[in-house]
């Protein structure tokens, strides 16, 4: 005796999981988006208005960990003056190392190392970001609408074989 074909609805635990997965696809977006916007941003500036110089390193705080820039601090030299605190991947910088610095000359504070292959390497993560909102988009469309039901095959063994 064979059974009708069944569907299964997805049960209020998947949706609750897609609702909750969706939105934090989502805030990621967000939070990525200003991240990375915020540092394009400053990054075209400095291009924009940057002058070269050669600065000192004065201090370097190395960062072992993957994924992780070291602080340097150097020092400018004159008209622009002070200190400049930046972050870089390399790791070969030791204090009294001569460094070409890419300087902002209205804001000296503002500085990157010319060799650091900048503004690429802080616009390629704005461009994750539309990614990441699509996959936030499809979750909570999962989480609204559900998800497609599936067909399970009926049981065609008959009883007492």
């Amino acid at each position: 005796m064979a059974t009708e074909a069944t569907t299964s609805r997805p049960s209020r635990v998947d949706r609750v999981t897609d609702l909750v997965v969706g939105l934090l696809l989502l805030l990621g977006a967000v939070w990525g988006g200003v991240n990375a916007g915020t540092a394009t941003w400053d990054a075209t500036t400095l291009l924009v208005r940057g002058e070269t110089v050669s600065a000192t390193v004065v201090a370097v705080e190395h960062r072992y960990k993957l994924g992780r820039m070291d602080d340097v601090v150097v020092a400018l030299p004159p008209p622009h003056g002070g200190q400049a605190e930046l972050a870089t991947p390399r790791e070969d910088l030791e204090p009294g190392a001569v460094v070409a610095t890419v300087v902002d000359p209205a804001d000296p504070s503002r500085a990157a190392l010319e060799e650091d292959g900048w503004p690429w390497r802080t616009t390629l993560p704005l461009l994750l970001t539309p990614l990441l909102a699509l996959a936030g988009l499809f979750a909570l469309g999962l989480a609204a609408f559900g998800r497609s039901a599936t067909r399970q095959e009926p049981d065609t063994t008959e009883p007492g074989s």
